[in-house]
């Protein structure tokens, strides 16, 4: 349908883009994450392929800025997680710098960490186990 063949071309566009066009399509990167983050729908295999190719093509750096994983918000704040992003960046990424890596999922993991352990200690273990799942995930 109309809606595969749109996330196909975007996923076309940021191939051709490459690593610069992190800035040109945040915008449509960030409405690909809020699609992506509703309840799954027959556009749900296609929208997550549609960010790996973004992941692999203008990197995870980039994706994430568009989309962030806000897993403490969503505990915090009731918010949203974006938790689905974890295994596309697991599938996707590849060549990553390490600096990446200890710069923004070491510290994402860590917070994960803290809040499954507080979670835990307030009695709520069903959020608990959830966020320490993603930590391991992370990590």
């Amino acid at each position: 349908d109309s809606w595969n063949q749109a996330f196909q071309l975007l996923g076309k566009l940021c191939f051709a883009l490459g690593k610069k066009g992190g800035r040109l399509l945040s915008k449509s990167l960030a409405e690909l994450g809020r699609i992506a983050a509703g309840d799954e729908n027959e556009w749900t295999e296609a929208v997550q392929d549609c960010v790996g190719v973004a992941v692999r093509s203008l990197g995870p750096e980039a994706v994430l800025e568009a989309i962030p994983l806000n897993i403490e918000g969503a505990v915090t704040g009731g918010g949203e997680a974006n938790s689905w992003l974890v295994y596309v960046l697991k599938k996707n990424v590849s060549g990553a710098s390490l600096s990446f890596w200890a710069r923004e999922l070491l510290p994402e993991a860590r917070r994960c960490g803290q809040l499954a352990a507080s979670l835990g200690e307030q009695g709520d273990v069903e959020r608990a186990v959830l966020v320490a799942a993603l930590e391991h995930q992370l990590w």
